[in-house]
């Protein structure tokens, strides 16, 4: 008896969701015949100069930090190999010395080279919220002046389909501003 109570139960809920979920889908069929959805692929965004160019002056700005981090490191991998090999004819003192100088060397270019690293991603973490924000304008703009209730990422995995029609993408372009 017990059993055929909560089947009996399960039955009533089951038959009450799906007799909502059809009332919502008759309801708001109307709704969703009026919105007007566009699409916007981001990658293909990403890949205009207004972009990449300013991704071009960032890497070139630290280019000669970078060329100059990467002869130290050459110097000191030649200091180690030198210190290496001269531990058979210096002395005790002499080696302590030479060690603890290339130790301090090393740590000063670690430091220097997490300084950079830092700098240059603070610059790209700042392009890229400047970007985002720009895009997001620049979609505003576009689909207000269509007539667009939703814009979705063409890049988006959960897009499965968008038709051509729908894509924005190159009057986002247009209205991107840096």
């Amino acid at each position: 008896m017990n059993r055929l109570s909560i089947i009996a139960a399960g039955v009533i809920v089951c038959s009450s969701v799906l007799a909502s979920s059809q009332f919502k889908s008759m309801v708001g069929s109307s709704e969703a015949a009026s919105v007007q959805i566009g699409t916007v692929n981001l990658t293909t965004i990403l890949t205009t100069p207004v972009f990449s160019d300013k991704q071009k002056a960032i890497t070139e700005k630290y280019k000669a930090d970078s060329e100059g981090l990467q002869k130290s490191a050459q110097a000191l991998k030649q200091e180690m190999s030198d210190l290496e090999e001269n531990r058979k004819t210096w002395s005790q003192d002499k080696l302590k010395q030479a060690s603890d100088d290339l130790d301090k060397r090393k740590l000063e270019f670690a430091n220097k080279n997490a300084q950079l690293s830092q700098q240059q991603i603070n610059e790209f973490q700042s392009l890229s919220n400047e970007f985002i924000n720009a895009v997001k304008t620049a979609t505003a703009e576009v689909a207000q002046e269509k007539g667009l209730s939703i814009v979705l990422s063409e890049s988006d995995a959960i897009t499965l389909y968008a038709s051509k029609s729908l894509d924005i993408t190159q009057s986002v372009i247009e209205k991107v501003k840096l």
